[in-house]
C-alpha cells in the first residue's frame, strides 16, 4: 500500500513540473518590460503585460508589494470533484475579490486559503489567464505518507 502511495506522490510531482519555481511580486512585474518566471522543470512561464496591468488595476498599490504571481491554484484530489484551492492569505484574498466572493478589505480577510470550483476557475482564467497556474496535490496522501 505504501509503495503505491509513494508512486502516486511521484506522479503528482511529475505532473507539477510546470509550476513556478518561484514567484515574483506584482510590483516587480509592473516595472519589467517583459515578465516570465522559471518552472520547476526548467521551462518558462510568460506573464502577459495586459494580465499584469488588469490585476494591478483591481487592487490598491500598497497590496502590489504583497501579491505574488503567478497565482497557483491546486486541484486538491481530497476536496472532491471540481474543487480547487488557493493557498496563502494574500493570494486567496486576491482570488476571492476578483471572483466577487468577498467584498471587504485585505485587513478584514482572515482566511489562509479559499476553495473555488470549475466555473469560478474558468472565470478567473478569463480575467487574468497568464497569471494563473493549475497544479495538483493530495493533502490526504501527504498525511498518509508522513
Amino acid at each position: 500500500m505504501e509503495r503505491g502511495l509513494r508512486l502516486l506522490e511521484e506522479e503528482i510531482k511529475r505532473l507539477n513540473e510546470h509550476l513556478p519555481k518561484s514567484r515574483i511580486l506584482l510590483s516587480e512585474a509592473l516595472v519589467r518590460e517583459e515578465c516570465s518566471v522559471e518552472t520547476v522543470g526548467g521551462e518558462g512561464i510568460i506573464l502577459l503585460r495586459e494580465d499584469i496591468e488588469r490585476l494591478a488595476s483591481e487592487f490598491p498599490k500598497d497590496l502590489h508589494d504583497l501579491i505574488r504571481i503567478p497565482i497557483v491554484v491546486f486541484r486538491d484530489l481530497d476536496l472532491g470533484e471540481g474543487a480547487f484551492v488557493v493557498e496563502g492569505r494574500t493570494e486567496s484574498y486576491v482570488v476571492s475579490k476578483l471572483l466577487g466572493m468577498f467584498e471587504g478589505s485585505f485587513e478584514e480577510w482572515k482566511e489562509e486559503r479559499c476553495v473555488i470550483y470549475k466555473p469560478q476557475l474558468h472565470e478567473l482564467i478569463m480575467k487574468i489567464g497568464s497569471i494563473v497556474v493549475i497544479g495538483f496535490k493530495s493533502t490526504g496522501l501527504s498525511r498518509r505518507l508522513k
